[in-house]
């Protein structure tokens, strides 16, 4: 009886074993690379800790945004979104807006205003590989 008991136990691991063997192979292929983030330097603003996620066909991209130095000029602009895809063929260019504006520094303080952005774009069956985010005034 306690033979048959440890046969049982023996099979149903290798089995287990068996079928994770099985799955391995074929789940590298579900496995993504996430893209690259692109940000090229501004003057005026610095963008920090950007997320990016694609669910079905909208890529969804947030992050904060502050002031790049002190001495940089108020700003009034807007950020730029382009999605490349694995290639570097532009999928789509956005504009986005940040919240609030403007961004201006308060020299006698700590306090360092920050602003966030965020924005979900449709891009249909295409993968993005490439994020960049760009500043313009």
């Amino acid at each position: 009886m306690v033979a048959r008991q440890r046969r049982k136990r023996r099979l149903s691991v290798v089995l287990k074993c068996a079928g994770l063997l099985l799955l391995l192979p074929g789940a590298s292929c579900w496995a993504q690379i996430p893209p690259s983030i692109e940000l090229p330097p501004s003057y005026t603003l610095e963008v920090l800790d950007p997320t990016f996620s694609q669910k079905g066909g909208v890529v969804s991209v947030s992050g904060s945004v502050r002031m790049a130095n002190p001495w940089a000029e108020t700003a009034w602009g807007y950020l730029e979104l382009s999605l490349l895809d694995d290639k570097g063929n532009l999928i789509t260019k956005v504009p986005v807006d940040y919240f609030p504006k403007p961004l201006t520094r308060t020299y006698h303080s700590d306090n360092e205003p920050m602003a966030v952005f965020g924005v979900s774009v449709k891009v249909g069956d295409r993968t993005v590989g490439t994020v960049r985010i760009v500043y313009h005034d």
